[in-house]
């Protein structure tokens, strides 16, 4: 009888600890969430600083306060909707207190719809805009080529090679699973079944995919030759031969303005502003710039 009470008091005990711990987990994810809340007051003689290294959504709904978690990562970034960015470049075209726009673009992951409506913005900004990353790729470089001036660390690396689609093919699995797809569909370009139904492209979807990449593409280009009056012919050329291999030969080619370690860019940032290089500049994130 004995046993049978301390093992109910010891299953009590944890049941309370556990209700204790939640309830206290609870209110300090709230606090923080509140708190992400508070009026922010933006500093003059500030710079936005876009870093958007998560995936970029049309619209971040209010997140519960368990996601206020990742606010104890210092390395995480809270993510920011589509429009909250688009809103917080609109706004900085008339703050004062905003004299330009960083973009750091190491990582960034969003569609070419969303790239290019970023993009866009930023031309319109009326502020200087500036880019730096340790890397560049074709989607990261299309939006940086809008900037005023183009950074990349002497130590990193530049992949300027065009589009590619990639599609999986799971008719082979599923046979082997004994599992038998039935597909309808009108027409031959009706590639969403062909995953499932076939081992390869049919002619058709391989056709609609060109299409859709090359014009993709083509858009693209043109936007990056504009920006930094570079041909299309040309560009077209360095992405098929491949010939530019290091930062310095895109430097050399004109794809990007200078190298620069991140302290030495941001001397460049302070002369572009006119403050001495001992001036403190603060950067300004976009959640940050969003909560004002």
């Amino acid at each position: 009888m004995r046993f049978f009470k301390v093992v109910l008091a010891s299953a009590v005990g944890y049941v309370l600890a556990a209700v204790v711990l939640f309830f206290l987990l609870f209110f300090v994810i709230a606090g923080i969430a509140g708190s992400a809340k508070q009026e922010v007051v933006i500093p003059s003689n500030g710079v936005l600083n876009l870093k958007l290294n998560y995936p970029i959504q049309d619209k971040i709904m209010d997140a519960s306060p368990f996601a206020a978690l990742s606010a104890l990562d210092p390395n995480q970034q809270i993510p920011v909707g589509l429009n909250d960015i688009i809103h917080a470049i609109d706004n900085a075209k008339t703050d004062d207190n905003i004299k330009g726009v960083i973009l750091d673009l190491t990582t960034f992951s969003a569609g070419y719809a969303k790239l290019t409506e970023v993009r866009n913005k930023f031309k319109e900004s009326g502020k200087f805009v500036y880019a730096y990353a340790d890397y560049y790729y074709y989607p990261t470089y299309y939006v940086a080529s809008v900037a005023d001036s183009v950074f990349a660390n002497p130590e990193g690396e530049m992949s300027f090679t065009g589009m590619v689609a990639q599609v999986s093919f799971f008719a082979g699995a599923l046979e082997k699973l004994g599992v038998e797809i039935q597909a309808v569909r009108a027409g031959k370009f009706k590639g969403a079944v062909e995953a499932y139904t076939r081992n390869n492209l049919s002619p058709e979807n391989r056709q609609q995919i060109e299409v859709y990449i090359n014009s993709v593409f083509d858009e693209t280009l043109n936007a990056i030759s504009t920006s930094r009056n570079l041909t299309v012919e040309k560009l077209k050329s360095d992405a098929d031969e491949l010939k530019l291999r290091s930062v310095q030969d895109y430097v050399d080619a004109g794809y990007i303005d200078a190298t620069a370690y991140r302290d030495q860019f941001y001397s460049a940032m302070k002369v572009r502003m006119g403050v001495e290089d001992d001036t403190k500049v603060p950067l300004v994130s976009e959640q940050k710039y969003a909560q004002s």
